[in-house]
């Protein structure tokens, strides 16, 4: 009896020793934790909640925001650690101590709710995750754990709670998992056994780690529970115990549901009345296991993320600043082996002058403990000065505090920026462009109708008069003028891109060669042409007369920026494959082979100014009467038509160059093209449609001298009714394109809805690409643009009605085709 009491009383005192112990710890993980820790006094919202009236208080907590804000003003904090403050952003701990509530936001007051259901439920431990407003006025979101301090459970006037940031961290997130756990663990498991192995005492800790109670285990011996070994390895450790005095080991026990849990076991052999029994503690290692192999894992990982990181990584002592390690991109930043920097100081990363700043900027970002976004630069092997943007952190480490700095490069980015300005001037170049462009083209078509009647009655004059009379002559002087005009509006439209000449497969180096040759003769002998024009370039899909203007525009420019000074114009031809990278940058511009056109001076250059505006119509830098302003636009337009780009770069009294890049094309793949047949006379039967008088009366006398029976229309649904009445009685509908009621296109639909196979010939002052589908898909059967002269008229008539046969017209003619 007497060694039973002396046994229990020496459980006892180890016991309180294993709860001092323990107290004593659990101070120190609270005071030195890494992660937020609170105590908090739930007693006054407990109160609280018990004097509301209801049959169901979680319900209430549910539909009730207001109840939940009362009771979050009732939370009472008794303590929190100094990672809390630091979390919190919080001038000290006093200021946190202050008020809990205020930190509450809608989102946290959610969890709060939640937590508080659990508790009213009867739950000793909640877990979730919340949003909480820093004294800095910033939302931060964290995994919250709250336990109830064993014997306070009755009036919650004790509870722990752990914090940690897991704003986008997984790390933090498994960090509070491992928090949690440990708050949940914090007495070890206690077992005292017989030198036979037989149980002879356990305590509440282990009860509850193995899930048997007291009154089992004491029946039980370590063999019933031990996972591992066999009897006899049980046998043999019990006898190293007794033969050492102590071990430590670790090993595995089954619990009472079958499961099996990882144990740190250290023992201990003490006597009573010589009777040897060994004394071990137990501390369930089952999730550190799993942590220590997820760490070995992220460690891996973290070396592989490293290593394959885009910015360049630095490891140095955050006492010594030496460098401890580096990745790749780190090197290849400096320009340096890893054996050139580990163990030099941080400072030789930057450039001599200012190492003492950085060594002191080092210094003070090791103490703060992180540095986000500065802004520096590091020394490269050459000498180049290259500028990083700068996040680090103080990482504590058993073997000392390191310095982990991320030093981005910018100079790509700064290209980048630089590049996308560059995009960006060039899209509102571009939108400039289509919008002046289409201003153009609605100029043109007006102005195209005018001259209609100007070169039409001039043309219809010519014949009318006799030759080598005053009055003819004078006509002749107004085609002449018309044809200028003409001219002009043809230049519009080619900037504007809605005119397209005849294209077929050319050479250029000779077109370009024998503009060169026009040119030697009218400018100054102080310009020196150099030509570099490669003769084995293939091909371009082209209008040979737009390319020699091209040519001639550029180089006439290149010797006006070269006419006071002097300088040297140098023309040069290759072929060049276009990347896309080089593509993306110029709108307009496809990645393939291009046929490359360089005209370049050494004339005055222009400004990033100018330069943006040279494109723009009526835009010029001469002077009155030394140009229009329409030269570069015109280029711009041919080129941006056959689906290329213009490049420009110019500086300042550095010259100018422009490169025009033009698509390659295989002759094999080209469509061969044939000659319109030669014009003459017709009789046909016309139903011809204009609703401008001015055009009408000069088309419809065209028409007649030239032959054609004319049914003349100027209302286009006057016309259809004609057409519906009659549709057999004519042989082509010819048809101006913009008209008040129903435009051109539409008109010719609605006549091919009764007649399939009535040719239809549209009349336009300029041609968008809506009217150029149709045509290439027989729709109309040809285009005319305005303004027409009546030989150009008779041999497009022709051209239509004297086709190829359908297979109607291939048909015998037995009476009973009605077109016939």
């Amino acid at each position: 009896m007497r060694r039973r009491l002396a046994s229990a009383e020496a459980t006892a005192t180890e016991t309180a020793l294993s709860l001092t112990a323990s107290k004593v710890r659990y101070r120190a993980l609270f005071d030195h934790a890494a992660v937020s820790l609170w105590e908090e006094d739930f007693s006054e919202v407990k109160r609280y909640l018990d004097g509301l009236e209801t049959a169901d208080l979680a319900e209430l907590l549910r539909d009730d925001p207001e109840a939940v804000r009362q009771a979050a003003v009732r939370v009472d904090l008794l303590d929190v650690n100094p990672a809390t403050v630091a979390l919190l952003e919080a001038p000290d701990k006093a200021e946190v101590l202050a008020g809990l509530h205020c930190h509450f936001n809608a989102k946290s007051l959610e969890v709060f709710r939640e937590e508080l259901i659990a508790f009213v439920g009867g739950a000793e431990r909640f877990d979730g995750e919340a949003s909480i407003t820093t004294f800095n006025g910033r939302e931060i979101e964290v995994a919250i754990s709250a336990v109830m301090v064993p014997g306070h459970a009755a009036d919650w006037s004790r509870l722990v709670v752990s914090l940690v940031d897991i704003s986008g961290h997984r790390r933090a997130e498994r960090q509070t998992r491992r928090i949690a756990r440990l708050l949940a663990t914090t007495l070890d498991g206690y077992i005292l056994a017989d030198d036979k192995g037989g149980i002879l005492e356990v305590n509440d800790a282990y009860c509850r780690m193995i899930g048997y109670p007291r009154e089992a285990l004491v029946e039980m011996n370590i063999r019933d529970l031990e996972a591992t070994w066999s009897p006899e390895e049980i046998e043999g450790r019990i006898a190293e115990i007794v033969a050492a005095g102590s071990a430590r080991f670790e090993t595995r026990h089954r619990r009472a549901d079958g499961s099996e849990i990882d144990l740190d076991v250290s023992t201990t052999l003490f006597f009573d009345e010589e009777e040897p029994l060994v004394a071990a503690f137990c501390r369930d290692v089952t999730e550190q296991r799993r942590a220590r192999a997820a760490l070995e894992a992220s460690e891996q990982r973290y070396r592989r993320l490293m290593e394959q990181a885009n910015d360049a990584i630095f490891l140095a002592d955050a006492e010594s600043g030496l460098l401890l390690d580096a990745n790749d991109r780190a090197l290849a930043l400096v320009g340096r082996s890893r054996d050139e920097l580990i163990g030099q100081p941080q400072t030789c990363l930057h450039p001599t002058d200012d190492q003492a700043k950085y060594r002191d900027t080092f210094h003070r970002h090791a103490a703060a403990g992180r540095a986000v976004g500065d802004i520096n630069h590091v020394l490269h092997k050459d000498g180049r000065h290259i500028p990083v943007e700068i996040s680090a952190a103080t990482i504590d480490l058993p073997e000392g505090r390191i310095v982990q700095g991320i030093f981005r490069d910018l100079s790509h980015r700064r290209q980048a920026a630089e590049e996308r300005r560059h995009l960006e001037r060039q899209l509102r170049q571009a939108q400039k462009m289509e919008t002046i462009g289409t201003l153009a083209g609605g100029i043109a078509h007006d102005f195209n109708n005018l001259l209609q009647a100007i070169l039409g009655y001039a043309d219809l004059g010519v014949e009318d008069t006799e030759e080598g009379s005053r009055a003819r002559r004078d006509v002749e002087r107004i085609l002449t003028a018309g044809h200028r005009a003409k001219e002009l509006v043809r230049q519009i439209l080619t900037f504007s891109r809605q005119a397209e000449g005849e294209r077929r497969p050319v050479q250029l180096h000779p077109i370009i060669k024998e503009a060169i040759k026009l040119l030697r003769a009218s400018i100054p002998a102080a310009i020196e042409i150099r030509e570099n024009i490669a003769t084995t370039c293939p091909p371009v899909l082209a209008d040979l007369t737009q390319i020699h203007q091209v040519v001639m525009n550029l180089a006439t420019n290149a010797c006006h920026a070269m006419r006071e000074q002097g300088g040297t114009l140098e023309v040069g031809l290759a072929m060049v494959e276009v990347e896309a990278v080089i593509a993306a940058r110029h709108p307009g511009l496809k990645p393939g082979r291009h046929v490359r056109l360089t005209v370049s001076d050494t004339g005055h250059g222009m400004t990033p100014q100018t330069v943006e505006r040279i494109f723009d119509p009526f835009f010029t830098t001469k002077g009155v009467d030394e140009g229009t302003g329409l030269g570069l636009s015109v280029v711009h337009g041919i080129v941006t038509t056959h689906g290329g780009a213009v490049v420009v770069e110019s500086t300042p009294g550095g010259g100018t160059t422009f490169d025009v890049y033009l698509p390659a094309v295989d002759l094999a793949q080209v469509p061969e093209t044939t000659e319109a047949p030669a014009a003459i006379p017709g009789h046909e039967r016309i139903l011809y449609v204009d609703d401008d008088h001015e055009i009408s009366t000069l088309t419809h006398e065209m028409l007649s001298r030239l032959g054609y029976q004319v049914a003349r229309c100027h209302d286009p649904t006057t016309a259809l009714a004609t057409f519906r009445g009659r549709p057999n009685d004519f042989d082509l509908l010819l048809t101006d394109q913009s008209m008040g009621r129903m435009d051109g296109v539409h008109l010719v639909g609605e006549c091919h809805a009764i007649r399939p196979d009535l040719p239809a010939i549209l009349m336009t002052g300029f041609s968008d690409k809506g009217v150029t589908k149709l045509l290439d898909e027989h729709v109309i059967a040809a285009l005319i643009q305005k303004p027409i002269l009546i030989r150009e008229l008779s041999r497009e008539l022709r051209r239509v009605l004297d086709g190829p046969p359908t297979d109607t017209e291939r048909a015998p003619d037995n009476g009973t085709n009605p077109n016939h």
